[in-house]
């Protein structure tokens, strides 16, 4: 699913992560989410690296990966893990209280893994992760907003997230190794999630990360990175045209 293609793999700020790198950090994270095919595994953190590893880690084990939104309410979080029986949590330092929070009010007791303990630790010595990719098994348990009700739970199997991916780079060719993409959307979203973390590292473009809404934050990211896809919505584009508009009436004074 994921090979070493000899190349940067994530650019995040000043931070160059090779393939290679990638997937021996997947591996290492790999060691302390449950090795037990279809356990779910929660992912409750911000945008950043570990949050690529910790996902990749859960399918390395044949796992089902459950992301929450960072920004969301203590409730919904408290919904998502009592519906979804996690078997551990993968969060990061900023949101730790607010996952031990919501999962005293669910009632939950399961293993607890900070993000920002394993992130930069040495993984040199694992060896390059393996991802199991069975179309028919699912991978990811995505949850609805919750605008008309409780947050649903939509069980997304490889098969589906194949389907989505081989129509964008396969089929259509808009993905392709010399490609990077820029993540900037919360990877909890689907639409985030496929768009850049999934297909990126499958076709070999790779990403640029972008931890903030900001447009100067953006614009950097943009040329650091050498962005050629951004997947988006409405305000993100607006936020584009912004910061470019600003950098040419800027150079026009």
């Amino acid at each position: 699913m994921i090979k070493d293609f000899h190349k940067t793999a994530i650019i995040a700020g000043e931070h160059y992560i090779s393939f290679n790198e990638m997937l021996r950090r997947i591996s290492h994270f790999s060691l302390y989410t449950p090795r037990q095919k279809g356990a779910k595994t929660i992912i409750l953190a911000e945008n950043r690296e570990g949050w690529i590893y910790a996902f990749y880690g859960i399918w390395a084990n044949q796992a089902i990966a459950v992301p929450i939104d960072a920004e969301g309410t203590l409730e919904d979080a408290c919904y998502i893990m009592k519906d979804s029986n996690p078997s551990a949590i993968w969060v990061s330092k900023k949101k730790q209280n607010d996952a031990l929070k919501a999962l005293k009010m669910a009632g939950i007791d399961i293993p607890m893994y900070v993000i920002d303990d394993y992130e930069f630790a040495d993984a040199s010595a694992c060896p390059l992760a393996e991802i199991p990719n069975d179309e028919n098994d699912t991978c990811i348990i995505c949850y609805t907003s919750g605008t008309t009700g409780s947050p649903k739970g939509v069980m997304i199997s490889f098969g589906n997230m194949f389907a989505n991916t081989d129509a964008v780079y396969k089929h259509v060719h808009i993905y392709d190794e010399n490609r990077r993409t820029l993540i900037l959307l919360p990877l909890h979203h689907i639409l985030s999630l496929g768009g850049t973390c999934v297909i990126s590292f499958m076709c070999g473009g790779g990403v640029a990360l972008c931890q903030s809404l900001s447009a100067p934050k953006l614009m950097q990211a943009l040329q650091n990175g050498q962005v050629s896809i951004v997947v988006g919505v409405p305000r993100l584009w607006q936020m584009l045209y912004r910061g470019i508009k600003s950098k040419i009436d800027a150079n026009a004074i």
